[in-house]
């Protein structure tokens, strides 16, 4: 991504930003596509530069090329942002996870639900940025303190819980067809779930410690270790000494993050 395409970006209006790429295509509700353009008009006004350390509109140049890579691995969701390193912010615009904020990483596949809306997400930026917090926030990590996503929440409130558990029932339903389809597939959905899913539901996830699913049994471990679910504890020492070759190191340095 070129410091040219930004420059000539951010001569553009907020609304001239928003219709040079046919945003409106993807279906953005006015409060979605308001924030859209609060951080874009936040970008240009405080005329950061495109040199890796802030999160940046991705450019009508780019946008393109990014969306037909999006479409053929993961068709439910826009990008929106970057950060010239190829790392991505994109937000499901369809699909059971519709509206939400996902980071897509060059160094791993998958996305999951980070944020709960675009408008959170951009607040966020905002903030992080004036707390001198870079492009490092594109790189979530479950043991990160603190923790500055919505997703996974420790303490969701009564309406966030039956609003997530709706999403993982759908996707849940899912998971069959999914794994007929493609282990990437199928990943995707559980790891979605793990993300969303309330603490005292978490007993849920212990069959995926050794569901077959490489990518699921190397990252699911974290998701016990982060809400510190103590249940899940002797499932993940018979992991750790007795599972699978992608389960037992993760199984390991989950335990060790246990508090």
């Amino acid at each position: 991504m070129s410091t040219e395409g930004v420059v000539s970006m951010t001569t553009k209006t907020a609304e001239q930003y928003y219709n040079s790429p046919n945003l409106s295509k993807y279906n953005f509700a006015l409060e979605e596509k308001q924030a859209i353009c609060k951080y874009y008009d936040y970008f240009k006004d405080n005329n950061l530069p495109n040199n890796g350390a802030h999160v940046i509109p991705v450019p009508e140049e780019d946008f393109e090329e990014m969306m037909d890579y999006m479409k053929e691995y993961y068709p439910d969701a826009c990008v929106l942002w970057g950060d010239g390193n190829s790392n991505w912010a994109c937000v499901y615009y369809q699909g059971s996870l519709h509206g939400k904020v996902a980071f897509l990483s060059h160094e791993e596949g998958g996305i999951y639900p980070l944020f709960r809306n675009i408008t959170a997400f951009v607040d966020r930026v905002i903030q992080n940025n004036k707390d001198g917090v870079g492009t490092c926030f594109l790189h979530p990590s479950l043991n990160e303190v603190p923790y500055n996503y919505d997703y996974p929440n420790k303490n969701p409130t009564e309406l966030e819980k039956l609003q997530t558990m709706e999403i993982i029932e759908t996707l849940q339903a899912q998971l069959p067809s999914l794994l007929k389809e493609s282990n990437e597939a199928h990943h995707q959905a559980v790891m979605s779930i793990c993300y969303l899913i309330p603490p005292e539901n978490l007993d849920l996830l212990i069959p995926f410690i050794n569901c077959g699913n490489m990518y699921v049994e190397q990252d699911i471990p974290f998701i016990f270790a982060f809400h510190n679910y103590r249940e899940a504890l002797s499932t993940l020492e018979d992991a750790a000494e007795n599972g699978s070759v992608h389960v037992k190191n993760s199984a390991k340095r989950a335990i060790s993050f246990y508090i």
